[in-house]
C-alpha cells in the first residue's frame, strides 16, 4: 500500500498514468471561477479516508490558474509551467512534466489516480488556507513597522466600505471571486483585482495586481481614534507653498482634492518630467469616483502654468499612472503656490488637451478644433463646408499645426490672458479666439447648425 502512495506525486507531475490531453494553449479565462491557487487538503481512497502526508509523501499538491491560460504546479525540485483550459466537468493541466483532469467539486477540484481521490481547495498563493473576509473595522497601512496614516474601514457585509490617506478618500465595495478579492473602488463598474494573504484575523498584506503594488494592514479597531471629522483638505498658502506627492492619492487613482480658500492666480510647478499632472477646476465636489473625473471632465490645466482660481472652487489634481509603476516617480512632486507678478514668465506644458475648441474671429465662430489628444485632432468649418485633420507639437504657448500633412508648418502663438491665438497661414496672419465648448466629446462631435 504504502509503495503505491509513494509514487502518485511522481505521476501526478509526470503525467505518465493519465489520460493524455489535447494542448490547452493560452485563453482569456480571467472571468473563470476557477482561477486561483488550489492546494490537495485531503484523500481518499475506495471511498475511505486517508492520510493526504501519505499519499503525497510528505509534499504538497499544489496548482495556480491563471487568468491568461498559464497555470503553475508546485514542485519541491521546481515550480512546473502549464496550460490550462475550462472543460464541461472542471478544468485540464497539461505541461511538459503534468498532465491532469481535475474535477470541480462544488467548491473544489477531485484529482483521481491509481484509485486514489485527491480533494483539492482553495488556498493564497503561498500554501494557506482563504480565510475570507476582512474583519469589520479600520486597518491601517503599514510601513516599516509604523502606521502611515492612511486607513481601509470594512464593513461586515462587504458593502459601503473606505480608503482614506488624511487627504484624499473614496468609497467601494468588494467581494470575494475563488482566490481573488474583487475591490469596486468608486463605482459598482470598476473591477480592481487584488490578492489577499493574511497572517492572522487582524494581519494581512494585499497585492494590487494592475499596480504591481503590496500593502501591508493591520487592523486597529472598530473606529479610527485619530481620525479627523473634516477629511476636506483646504488649499490654504501662508508662508509656505502647498506640495502633493504622488503618494498623495496612491490608492485613489493618484487624484488629490483640495478647496481653493483664496480667488488668487496661483502656480503649479512640477518637479520632474517622468510623471504627468492634470489640475481640474470644478464648481461642485466631483462624487462620480475619482478615478473616472479625466473620463467626464476637462482639465483647466495639464503640467506646468498658472491659474486663476475663484475661493470655493473644488480642485482635484490627477497624477499620471507611471507614478506607481516607476519608483522614482512616485517621489515626484506639484508645488502650488501665489503665481505673483511673474505669473507671464510661467507657461503651461500642453494648451490642448483632449476636447473641442470654437475659434472665433471677432466675435464669430469660424472653426473647430478638435483635439483627440494633445498631438491629434481636425478641423471643422463651422459653416459646415468641411474641415482638416492635424498633428501638432505644443511647446507651452507655441503651437506648431501640420495640416493635412508633416509638410505643412503652421506656427502659432497664444496670449497668457485672453485666449487668442495668432496663426500665421504663409504671409497671412489669422488671430483667433479660442474657448473650450462644454461636454462636447471629440469622437462624436458635430458642427451646430446655423442659427
Amino acid at each position: 500500500m504504502k509503495k503505491i502512495l509513494a509514487v502518485v506525486l511522481c505521476a501526478l507531475l509526470t503525467g505518465s498514468c493519465l489520460v493524455v490531453l489535447s494542448s490547452c494553449g493560452k485563453q482569456d479565462l480571467t472571468n473563470s471561477q476557477y482561477l486561483g491557487t488550489w492546494k490537495a487538503t485531503s484523500a481518499k481512497f475506495k471511498d475511505e479516508d486517508v492520510d493526504i502526508k501519505e499519499v503525497l509523501n510528505d509534499d504538497d499538491f499544489i496548482v495556480t490558474l491563471k487568468g491568461d491560460g498559464t497555470a503553475t504546479v508546485y514542485d519541491p525540485d521546481g515550480d512546473t509551467a502549464a496550460n490550462w483550459k475550462e472543460t464541461s466537468k472542471g478544468v485540464k493541466v497539461k505541461g511538459d512534466d503534468i498532465n491532469v483532469k481535475m474535477i470541480w467539486l462544488g467548491d473544489g477540484f477531485d484529482v483521481s489516480i491509481f484509485g486514489f481521490h485527491l480533494i483539492l481547495t482553495k488556498v493564497n498563493e503561498g500554501g494557506e488556507e482563504a480565510t475570507g473576509t476582512f474583519k469589520a473595522g479600520v486597518w491601517a497601512v503599514i510601513e516599516e513597522g509604523k502606521e502611515t496614516g492612511a486607513t481601509y474601514t470594512f464593513t461586515d457585509n462587504m458593502k459601503e466600505c473606505s480608503y482614506d490617506n488624511g487627504i484624499t478618500g473614496i468609497g467601494f465595495d468588494y467581494e470575494i471571486q475563488g482566490n481573488d478579492y474583487v475591490f469596486h473602488m468608486g463605482a459598482a463598474d470598476d473591477n480592481t483585482l487584488a490578492n489577499v494573504i493574511f497572517t492572522d484575523d487582524e494581519n494581512c498584506t494585499v497585492a494590487w495586481a494592475e499596480r504591481g503594488v503590496t500593502e501591508t494592514l493591520k487592523y486597529i479597531g472598530e473606529t479610527n481614534a485619530s481620525e479627523n471629522t473634516d477629511t476636506e483638505r483646504h488649499m490654504i498658502i501662508n508662508s509656505e507653498p502647498v506640495v502633493i506627492t504622488a503618494k498623495d492619492g496612491f490608492d485613489n487613482a493618484g487624484v488629490t482634492e483640495l478647496i481653493c480658500d483664496a480667488t488668487e492666480k496661483y502656480s503649479f510647478t512640477k518637479s520632474d518630467d517622468s510623471t504627468t499632472w492634470e489640475i481640474f477646476v470644478l464648481d461642485e465636489k466631483f462624487d462620480d469616483g475619482a478615478r473616472y473625473l479625466a473620463q467626464a471632465q476637462k482639465p483647466a490645466l495639464e503640467g506646468d502654468g498658472t491659474l486663476t482660481i475663484e475661493e470655493g472652487k473644488y480642485i482635484y489634481i490627477l497624477c499620471s499612472e507611471s507614478a506607481f509603476t516607476d519608483d522614482s516617480a512616485s517621489e515626484a512632486t506639484l508645488t502650488i503656490d501665489y503665481a505673483g507678478e511673474d505669473a507671464d514668465d510661467v507657461t503651461p506644458d500642453k494648451l490642448f488637451a483632449k476636447g473641442v475648441w470654437s475659434a472665433s474671429i471677432d466675435g464669430k465662430v469660424d472653426t473647430y478644433f478638435i483635439f483627440d489628444d494633445n498631438a491629434n485632432g481636425r478641423t471643422e468649418r463651422a459653416d459646415g463646408t468641411g474641415g482638416t485633420p492635424f498633428t501638432c507639437e505644443q511647446n507651452g504657448y507655441d503651437v506648431v499645426f501640420h495640416f493635412g500633412s508633416a509638410d505643412d508648418v503652421t506656427e502659432a502663438k497664444f496670449s497668457t490672458g485672453d485666449n487668442t491665438g495668432t496663426f500665421k497661414y504663409g504671409e497671412k496672419t489669422v488671430v483667433y479666439t479660442f474657448e473650450l465648448v462644454a461636454d462636447a466629446d471629440p469622437a462624436t462631435f458635430e458642427v451646430p447648425a446655423a442659427q
